[in-house]
């Protein structure tokens, strides 16, 4: 996986001004993260899933793994300073019927909510929290987004 991911991203590499997206299905180990994270900050956009009850646990779950490659430090200061978006969705319990397609009968109880984090260039205070791994005001940024949705 790795050697074939380095050969994309010779054949394919960043152009200046964006426009090259790397895709990777899921990560779910430690070179898969220490890549991503590596990725992002060599001008691709990266999107990635990634499993995690919270948005702050996929997030230090993410720098965990990228850690063992990637050490501490670098792997946070390349996530404070890259991340764009990330989005968490959970499947709940409904607590009201509501109609469904054919296809979809068997979730009729069921239904997906989504919570989204979003970090840009203004947010200095997100940046610096990502960075240092501040999960209390991660956890804070994530409730007060929560609320505008």
């Amino acid at each position: 996986y790795e050697a074939a991911l380095k050969k994309s991203l010779r054949a394919f590499p960043a152009i200046s001004g964006g426009g090259t997206i790397l895709g990777i299905g899921e990560i779910r180990d430690k070179e898969t993260a220490a890549e991503a994270l590596k990725q992002s900050g060599n001008g691709h956009l990266v999107i990635a899933t990634m499993h995690g009850q919270t948005i702050p646990q996929a997030l230090d779950r993410l720098v965990t793994m990228a850690s063992e490659v990637l050490g501490p430090v670098q792997a946070r200061m390349l996530l404070g300073s890259n991340l764009r978006m990330i989005a968490n969705q959970s499947l709940v319990t409904s607590m009201s019927e509501r109609s469904v397609s054919e296809e979809a009968r068997w979730f009729k109880s069921a239904e997906v909510s989504a919570t989204l984090l979003f970090a840009n260039e203004a947010d200095t205070n997100m940046r610096a929290a990502l960075t240092n791994g501040d999960q209390p005001m991660i956890e804070k940024a994530v409730v007060a987004q929560a609320e505008i949705l």
